[in-house]
């Protein structure tokens, strides 16, 4: 037996050598050839996220090294590069993140344009010069550290035929729009919080898939019909005005649809129940009767997480259908046994966390609950109602014990599968 731990020392030695110089690595400023080829060879999988997030100092032969490394290679701690050093780094099978780039010069942007496969630049300004350098690029580019885009840049970066992400843009003029618009992949523009007629007439022009998910209003039909057309999946979740017009447009999608209305009218039920796949309304607070009456009618998961009142059984089987993996309802300060019924029929993971107390008849209707329950939030329970708790046949999440007398503890404790806060 002696024997066989003794042998194992040397095993856990290396082990524990190879994790220690692993994490040296990620400290260093600057790497030898040697180290930099040791570390490429522990990142050979292309689900690697090889990353030296202190690496200052780069040259050809060290970068030639890294870039031999698979998957995501992330040197964010670079300010700089000369074009020899981005030319090696350009052969890196992989996403390649640069985020710390302060400028990348034409020469610079000419080597990475041979690179093949995602590139970030976060931090970097690029004239249209550079621009220009890097629309051959094969691959995604992400550009969100532009805050404001001229014709120039927008005709050079219209010459990229893959996606483009400008995320940081806080602004979008119509003539630029209308150079953007010609890209013929994906366009990202999630930084903009708003559009005027004319800009938005030229985005509708664009045929590949538009994000802007950072508006906050909406009211040009013919951009609506166009994010329609080009996305299965259209996320506004800052949209707070969207007129009637454009609403009709965007549930013509068959796919995920998320808004981000602070309420949501008769009308815009109406509409919205006509659309067919899942349903994102996370910031509406509550519902009138007849716009649940409306819903009801939705082909497709609704999920309305921001609900502050649910009194509706109607609207809480409405939740409960589809199959959901989870419905969170952590805004609700109360709840009735009819609806919590309706709810436990989905048989998925149930928060309810903003209840402090619940009556023994809904206790009774959550110990038939399947799925993770959550119930962080009560600061008071009944020892009945611990009782009817208990035959919960799944993860249960209650808050501190403290919360609960002795005798409702000792009740609790008797099922294994309910937690407490620490």
């Amino acid at each position: 037996m002696r024997n066989i731990f003794v042998s194992f020392i040397p095993l856990v030695l290396a082990l524990s050598t190879s994790l220690s110089a692993q994490e040296s690595l990620h400290k260093r400023e600057i790497l030898s050839v040697a180290e930099a080829r040791a570390f490429a060879q522990k990142h050979q999988s292309a689900k690697s996220f090889a990353q030296l997030p202190n690496l200052k100092q780069l040259n050809r032969a060290v970068a030639l090294e890294i870039a031999a490394a698979k998957g995501e290679l992330s040197l964010n701690a670079l300010t700089s590069l000369e074009a020899e050093v981005a030319e090696a780094l350009a052969l890196h099978d992989g996403s390649l993140v640069l985020d710390g780039l302060e400028q990348v010069s034409p020469e610079v942007a000419k080597s990475l344009s041979t690179h093949t496969g995602q590139l970030s630049l976060g931090k970097a300004q690029l004239s249209a010069a550079a621009l220009r350098e890097l629309s051959p690029h094969k691959g995604r580019i992400v550009l969100n550290s532009l805050t404001h885009i001229s014709i120039e840049d927008a005709t050079a970066l219209a010459m990229h035929h893959e996606e483009i992400y400008l995320d940081g843009l806080a602004s979008l003029s119509a003539e630029a729009a209308s150079q953007l618009a010609s890209v013929s992949y994906g366009l990202s523009l999630n930084g903009l919080t708003e559009l005027d007629l004319e800009t938005s007439l030229e985005l509708s022009k664009h045929e590949g898939q538009l994000s802007l998910r950072g508006l906050r209003r909406l009211d040009d039909p013919l951009l609506a019909e166009n994010l329609a057309k080009q996305n299965s999946r259209l996320e506004f979740n800052a949209l707070d005005t969207i007129s009637d017009s454009c609403l009709e447009q965007l549930v013509a999608t068959k796919g995920f649809l998320a808004l981000g209305l602070k309420s949501l009218s008769v009308e815009q039920a109406k509409i919205v129940s006509r659309h067919n796949g899942q349903l994102m309304l996370n910031t509406v607070s509550t519902l009138e009767d007849e716009a649940i009456e409306y819903l009801a009618r939705h082909q497709g998961r609704i999920v309305l997480g921001g609900l502050t009142e649910l009194k509706s059984p109607k609207l809480a089987a409405l939740l409960a259908a589809h199959r959901p993996s989870y419905i969170m309802l952590n805004k609700l300060t109360d709840i009735t046994p009819e609806v919590v019924h309706e709810l436990v029929q989905a048989n998925c993971s149930l928060g309810l966390a903003g209840l402090s107390s619940i009556s023994e008849d809904v206790a009774a209707e959550l110990g038939q609950h399947s799925g993770i329950l959550t119930l962080t939030g009560l600061q008071t329970l009944s020892e009945k109602s611990a009782r009817h708790l208990i035959h919960h046949e799944e993860n249960l999440r209650l808050g501190k014990k403290e919360l609960f007398s002795p005798l409702v503890l000792s009740i609790l404790e008797s099922n294994t599968k309910i937690s407490f806060q620490d």
